[in-house]
Parts: C-alpha cells; structure tokens; sequence
C-alpha cells in the first residue's frame, strides 16, 4: 500500500465509524425492570438489562414473561435478552405476549426459550411491528402475528420447535395479515414430527413474503419452507430457500389460495421447489 492510500485508509476509517452508528439505545423509556410484567397504559417501555423468567404458568392458560394490556405501546429490548429458565418441550410460558391490541411494536433484542417468543394475536389486532428480534429455542413458533397492516421484519428465528405436543412448529406465523409484510427475516432450523414450516401464512387477503432466507426445515412429515393458505393476493420473491434434508416443498399453497406470485425465489433441497403458485417467474432450483 502507498503511502498516501494509507493516510488516505487512516482518514476515512473513524469517519465512516462515525457515519454509520449502530442502533442507538432508548432511554426515555420506562425500564422493565423484572418479569413477570404487565403493561397496562401506552407508551415506550425497554429494557436495560438482561431480564430472566423463573415463572410457569398454570396449566390451560396462556402468559407471557411481558404481557401487554393497552395499545400504542412498544417494548424496546435495547440488545439486551429475555430468557426462560424453565424452558424445555413442556414449557407453555411465552415471552412477550398481547391479545387484541392495536399498534404494538416489539424490536430490537433477544429471547430464549418460551413457548412462543413475541405472540401479538387476538380477534381485534392490527398494526403490529416485530423487527429486529432473535428468537432461539421457542417450543412452538419464534414469531405469531394476527392482525392486519401488521410487518415482521428483520428477525432472526433459530431451533423452533418441537413441543410438547409435536404437532406443528414454524419460525413465523402470520394469520388474518391483510396489507402485511414479511420480509428480510432469517429462519433456521425448525423441526416438528407432523409439520414443520419457515414461514407460514394464513387467511390474509393480501401479503408480501419477500427477501427472507430459510434453513434446515427437518423431522416432519410436511417440511415446507414457505406455506400459505387461504391467501387471496401473495407476493412471494426473492426468498431463498434452503434445505440439507428432502423437504416437501419449498413454496407451496395448501389450499384454497388465488393469485399466488412465487417469482425471483432460489431453491434448494426441497422437492417440489414450489407448489400452488399461480405465477411462476425467475425463480432459480440448483
């Protein structure tokens, strides 16, 4: 290297360090400071340390380690990790938690070892954001959204499943997701003996699956990297799709879907790489 590219490297480095900050912390916030805890008015919550669940719930009933009762409200975790130390396949606690709530925002942190990591359902639910969440170890799903409008993005889900009941496991659910949109996601490792799904959507009238990467959909019966069913409209591209055991099938609709768009995807180790798609174009199988 010259001498002048050096002192030309040695200028541009801190000043790129400077133009490109990582995610900055949120302050002002109130401070979720143990769990199990319940927010009950609108607002910016967070954590400013990692937060551990010793807590089980009752058996027939549904918790969460941070369970959201009003709307407007969002959990910032600040990079910071939710962990269930009773985690294991009879675990039914979840980590961050909500029912027909509006406009609820989870991002930014790590969670470990619940039933569900970030469950945000319920009839009367919309506008949800889930970005920015790395889910490991969930018993059922990392990420379940219901709701319209809603988006999930940016989130990395490792080693769902299976549970207790070995029935179904995927990284991310979205049901009843008009308007949404899952995108630039990673799912890995998702394992069940009866069917196990990266992404999977359901009873959305309109939904964008783009940009989103899966891995390793293993142990089921049905291993199928990007499922819908009962989708109107789905826009479905860029995804790649990547398998190192047979799975059923990359892309597929299980039923009762129109106007499936499957185009741009990369496919690998699933046969059929796709399934149901009303469009088929640009999509690469190696």
């Amino acid at each position: 290297m010259s001498r002048a590219a050096f002192y030309l490297l040695s200028f541009l480095l801190p000043v790129l360090a400077f133009a490109i900050p990582a995610r900055a912390e949120v302050t002002i916030c109130t401070e979720i400071t143990s769990v199990p805890f319940t927010i009950t008015h609108s607002g910016v919550y967070c954590l400013k340390k990692n937060l551990i669940s010793t807590t089980s719930p009752a058996p027939a009933t549904m918790a969460g380690a941070i369970e959201i009762e009003a709307d407007n409200v969002t959990v910032d975790l600040n990079g910071f990790s939710l962990i269930n130390k009773l985690a294991g396949p009879a675990n039914r606690m979840n980590g961050i938690l909500a029912f027909h709530r509006k406009s609820v925002t989870i991002r930014n942190g790590h969670i470990e070892g619940f039933a569900i990591a970030v469950l945000l359902g319920g009839m009367f639910a919309e506008r949800s954001r889930v970005e920015d969440i790395r889910a490991n170890n969930s018993n059922y799903r990392g990420v379940l959204v219901v709701g319209a409008d809603s988006v999930i993005r940016g989130n990395h889900v490792t080693h769902a499943g299976p549970g207790e009941l070995d029935i179904e496991a995927s990284g991310i659910t979205l049901l009843y997701g008009e308007n949404s949109v899952i995108e630039d996601n990673v799912v890995s490792s998702v394992a069940d003996t009866g069917s196990a799904f990266g992404i999977g959507v359901g009873f959305s009238p309109s939904v964008s699956i783009r940009g989103n990467t899966v891995f390793n959909i293993r142990n089921a019966a049905k291993k199928i990297g990007i499922a819908v069913i009962s989708v109107a409209h789905a826009d479905i591209s860029g995804n790649y799709l990547l398998n190192n055991v047979a799975g059923s099938a990359g892309i597929a609709d299980l039923g009762f879907s129109s106007h499936i768009g499957c185009i741009g995807n990369a496919i690998s180790g699933f046969a059929p790489a796709t399934s149901g798609c009303s469009t088929l174009a640009g999509n690469t199988e190696f």
